[in-house]
């Protein structure tokens, strides 16, 4: 009989790996079409508000500088929290120039239709394909790209 010590270990890695619960956001684009300038890719997460149909950009995202990504680009998200309380997710990216303070100008956006939830011990895949024809910016914040302030100062998607 041939020994292999590590097979225990490679096996548990495995087990503890397909119990994992999480979305991975593959966010592609046309490099052609995205000008040189262009400096922060954008990942958004927003979560649902109980009761309502909206969802608040939460702090799951991610910006990257844009010289330092590569397509597809792939952003693992895993829940921290409760499944039940965190709830279905809606989700978008946006190659944008410009940083805050100063005002944030789309280049390419392109959202996930629909809503995502996470699914217990399931890894879930989306993607997101970014149009060079950008979310029409609306509200006061440089953010506003994305999402704005409704009536009652809560920022939307």
């Amino acid at each position: 009989m041939i020994r292999r010590p590590w097979l225990p270990t490679a096996l548990l890695a495995v087990a503890a790996c397909a119990s994992d619960t999480g979305i991975i956001v593959e966010v592609q684009w046309n490099s052609d079409e995205i000008p040189a300038d262009a400096d922060r890719l954008r990942v958004y997460v927003g979560t649902g508000v109980a009761g309502e149909p909206r969802f608040v950009v939460n702090d799951g995202g991610v910006v990257k500088p844009y010289a330092e990504v590569r397509q597809p680009y792939r952003y693992f998200l895993r829940p921290d929290g409760d499944l039940a309380e965190i709830g279905a997710l809606k989700l978008a990216a946006a190659i944008t120039r410009g940083v805050p303070p100063d005002a944030i100008e789309p280049i390419a956006f392109g959202a996930v239709g629909g809503e995502v939830p996470f699914i217990d011990g399931q890894i879930g895949l989306v993607k997101s394909v970014l149009s060079s024809v950008p979310y029409t910016p609306a509200g006061p914040d440089g953010e506003c790209a994305l999402y704005q302030t409704d009536s009652t100062g809560v920022i939307v998607i």
